[in-house]
């Protein structure tokens, strides 16, 4: 991990390494940080230093992608939209 900041435009910023040892750069910047109720967060595959790249594996997979995950309770479990 090379950085990571839940707090509005804060970044999480990582690398995963694949079987056969190739290495992708992922980052997510976050929009929304609501606890406990609300997070939005922009995620795009980097490069090493968090410029915005193609998917390794699909030319086609978009370049960013806009989640919005919102946690609600009912019946003492939390359900996650």
């Amino acid at each position: 991990m090379s950085k990571f900041e839940l707090l509005k435009e804060g970044v999480f910023h990582y690398s995963q390494t694949s079987p056969d040892v190739y290495v992708m750069w992922v980052k997510f910047v976050y929009h929304e940080v609501n606890a406990p109720d609300k997070l939005v967060y922009t995620s795009f595959f980097s490069d090493e230093m968090g410029n915005i790249v193609r998917a390794p594996f699909n030319d086609n997979w978009p370049l960013e992608t806009l989640n919005t995950f919102t946690f609600t309770e009912h019946g003492g479990k939390t359900i996650l939209r």
